[in-house]
């Protein structure tokens, strides 16, 4: 949409969630239900494909007609022809609060904190059931990812993290219909594509299930299986190269998961699982935890082949391969399928070379909310594109390949696949390795850090995004508590956790009960005011109390403490700041930037403001118009110089940036600004507080180890965003002819700023150089509280 309206029919549009090469996402309130829903625009040049209105509706009717407590409910879909008005598509679906899984997974297994085989196993369960359904009612997702995937943090009972809703089916094509469909070619996101969509093949419920296993690898391992300096590569090695061991990145993994991701990540979509729970099925038997009745009931009828698999929990796994019969109906169902392209990937065709970092089909969002701290402010999330349907047919039994514990690089063969220069990468890119175990961590380059022995688990400050009494997204206002190795109450006690501030030791705020399930006890805190409970608390305390009356406070009496952890706070004789100090003023409230009116904290400007970076970036490369592309390169001046900004454009045609609340966002840019140099730029700021962490007297030792490396990872930064400043320096000022004819500096400004938020990989050594994303994601493991058994002075 070109324009920002308050009111579509019944609705009232609030704020836009998201925009990408196909859709716009806007949160809107339905007066006459009083409930808020999710509206998804489609783009104008989607909508002008012939018949396009016909096969929406059709389709429409088809994604509606989905009922499952597990994939977003489509209340409505509208279409408007009017003569006087912009023909309109958009559909109307259920707005479910809370996080994606891509968030949830920074903060756990790519942090090293991997949840606990029965979390996962869980969790798989919800994911599972919802792409079976949709299979089984003809329907293929084609681009899941753990972006797509919102977890609804109304519903915990199953899944402490919130409940799994998948997302974003987008214009889901109907299997079996060819009337609604065109012969095309598949699109999916390249760290989760399957070989045969690498290929130009139909994507089928197959290649759901590799996508399925590819989410699943990267929640057990802490990274996906296959990374790449490009979209492109990356896709290569989901074609050519054998998945490497999820072993390799977590080696506290069972020996049996290595037979379950060879299987789903198999290159044939024949040897892969016939469905999502018969794989979800074998992987908690490779766990060696039950399997979920929601599962065994799902797949019983289908796989008549599966009684070994789920009569014998503790057999071993080494038979897996002789288990899990196909679904031999799904077969049937395949039989003749057609696709067509979505017309919308025109829009998004790019020049990119296969070494370049194409732009994000799922861009980085805030680091808590994906909202700014302003409203309207940038940059807005990108929708992906979907990728159509196609066939699939099974065997009975198939063998499972091996996977290998380390993979080497395969000469890189010519595939003529033009669509994988088009397809554009998912979030994640460079994702670094994790390993995982009860006592090491690792920081953003992979480098283990050891924290204490004692130390039982975490609990993480998370944010909603729901707007505050003050009109902002919240951040901050939740917890996250993770403890393994708990024993189970006394009967008739429960355990209670509670966020305490030292400094005023009768503010205590009960954040719940404990649920403790073998060992492991989870709770997540949604605080119902949006609460900075980040700016509020420093301690934390787990009490076990009597179940029969609901605590209004800690009990005094310390036998019945159980668990603490705390943020340092001694002030350090260098700065007369504490640690405490360093973290609230990276991840809560700053006051060198609150007297700016620039609230959220240091990180959160960093991180929209490279995004802001990347954004105006890809116009600049891709825009035709010379005024426009101006503009732009204006705007990405300003988020690197901030106040400097205006004296170095004063000879560019267009010397200010785009509107007011950029103006005001990019007050403080990115670099430093040496005219006004209190406070610095963002990539300073950061830097010294990281350094006061690292000095903070009773610091700990693994997050004095994280403090240090992400401030030599900030230097990969300074260096990419140097080279963006000097390239937009360079074709701000360029007359017309020369700015148009500049396409090699532009798509170098992009590929500069797509490193930015990207990251990138090494060429010499395959190392993970960090993006933007990965470092605000790790600086926010600074305010993890680690939480330890209480031991009486």
């Amino acid at each position: 949409m070109n324009t920002q309206p308050q009111r579509l029919g019944k609705y009232e549009l609030q704020e836009r969630l998201g925009q990408g090469g196909m859709a716009e996402v806007w949160k809107a309130f339905d007066p006459q239900l009083r409930r808020y829903v999710a509206i998804k625009f489609l783009h104008p040049d989607l909508r002008a494909a012939p018949d396009f209105m016909a096969r929406f509706i059709r389709e429409g009717q088809a994604i509606a007609s989905l009922r499952h407590p597990n994939i977003v409910q489509v209340y409505d879909f509208l279409t408007s022809s009017s003569e006087a008005e912009e023909p309109m598509a958009y559909m109307v679906m259920d707005y479910v609060e809370g996080q994606t899984l891509a968030q949830y997974a920074r903060r756990t297994s790519q942090a090293g904190q991997i949840p606990s085989p029965n979390e996962i196993v869980r969790l798989l369960t919800a994911i599972s059931l919802a792409i079976d359904y949709a299979h089984e009612h003809g329907m293929i997702h084609r681009d899941i990812k753990p972006a797509n995937i919102l977890l609804d943090s109304r519903n915990t009972k199953h899944n402490s993290m919130g409940e799994p809703i998948l997302t974003d089916f987008g214009i889901a094509k109907v299997v079996g219909t060819a009337t609604l469909t065109e012969v095309g070619t598949s699109l999916g996101t390249p760290l989760y594509i399957s070989p045969e969509q690498v290929r130009g093949q139909p994507g089928t419920e197959k290649s759901d299930i590799y996508s399925f296993g590819v989410l699943a690898y990267e929640i057990c391992a802490g990274s996906p299986p296959f990374r790449g300096d490009s979209g492109y590569m990356i896709m290569l090695k989901h074609a050519q190269e054998t998945p490497p061991s999820p072993r390799q990145f977590n080696s506290a993994l069972p020996v049996a998961v290595d037979e379950v991701f060879a299987r789903v990540l198999a290159k044939e979509p024949e040897a892969r699982f016939p469905s999502a729970a018969a794989m979800t099925a074998a992987l908690a038997k490779a766990f060696g935890v039950p399997i979920p009745e929601q599962i065994r009931h799902a797949i019983s009828p289908f796989d008549p082949g599966q009684e070994t698999l789920l009569s014998t929990q503790a057999a071993s796994s080494s038979n897996i391969e002789t288990v899990l019969a196909s679904d031999v109906s799904r077969g049937a169902a395949s039989a003749q399928r057609e696709t067509f392209v979505e017309t919308a990937l025109a829009s998004d065709a790019r020049n990119a070379m296969p070494t370049q970092v194409a732009d994000q089909t799922n861009a980085p969002v805030d680091r808590r909310s994906g909202r700014d701290p302003v409203r309207d402010t940038l940059p807005p999330v990108r929708v992906s594109a979907q990728a159509p349907v196609g066939a699939s047919t099974e065997p009975a039994v198939v063998p499972v390949p091996q996977l290998v514990p380390v993979h080497k690089r395969n000469r890189l063969l010519t595939i003529v696949v033009p669509l994988v220069l088009l397809v554009l990468i998912g979030s994640g890119l460079g994702t670094y390795l994790l390993s995982h175990s009860s006592n090491t961590t690792r920081g953003t380059g992979g480098a283990v850090v050891t924290s204490s022995p004692n130390v039982v688990g975490q609990a993480a400050f998370v944010s909603s995004g729901q707007l505050t009494a003050q009109g902002r997204p919240a951040i901050n206002d939740g917890l996250q508590i993770h403890l393994e190795h708990v024993a189970n109450p006394s009967p008739g006690n429960r355990y209670y956790a509670w966020l305490q501030n030292s400094e005023t030791e009768t503010t205590s705020l009960l954040l719940g009960s404990l649920t403790v399930d073998q060992g492991v006890a989870t709770l997540s805190y949604s605080d119902p005011q949006h609460t900075d409970l980040l700016a509020m608390g420093s301690n934390f305390l787990v009490t076990e109390q009597s179940s029969s009356v609901v605590p209004n406070s800690p009990s005094l009496d310390k036998t019945q403490w159980r668990y603490v952890g705390a943020l340092p706070q001694a002030h350090s004789p260098k700065d007369n700041f504490g640690y405490l100090d360093h973290v609230r003023h990276l991840l809560s409230n700053d006051p060198d930037l609150d007297r700016l009116q620039l609230p959220g904290g240091v990180d959160f400007w960093f991180l929209n403001s490279t995004q802001q970076v990347q954004k105006s970036a890809i116009e600049v490369r891709d825009h035709v118009n010379i005024p426009v592309v101006r503009q732009q390169l204006a705007n990405i001046v300003y988020a690197l110089d901030g106040r400097c900004a205006p004296g170095e454009l004063s000879h560019a045609p267009i010397t200010s940036p785009e509107n007011a609340v950029i103006a005001h966002a990019t007050t403080i840019g990115l670099l430093d600004c040496a005219q006004a140099p209190t406070p610095p730029g963002h990539l300073t700021h950061i830097s010294r507080h990281l350094i006061g962490i690292s000095q903070a007297p009773g610091a700990p030792a693994a997050q004095i180890k994280r403090a240090i490396d992400i401030n030599n990872e900030l230097d990969m930064e300074n260096v990419w965003l140097k080279q963006v400043r000097t390239d937009a320096l360079q074709l701000a000022g360029m007359d017309d002819t020369h700015l148009a004819q500049a396409s090699s500096l532009r798509n170098d400004l992009a590929v500069q700023a797509n490193n930015v938020v990207n990251g990138a990989v090494d060429p010499s050594t395959q190392a993970t150089i960090p993006s933007a994303q990965q470092i605000a994601s790790t600086i926010e493991i600074l305010a993890n509280f680690d939480v330890m058994p209480y031991k009486a002075a």
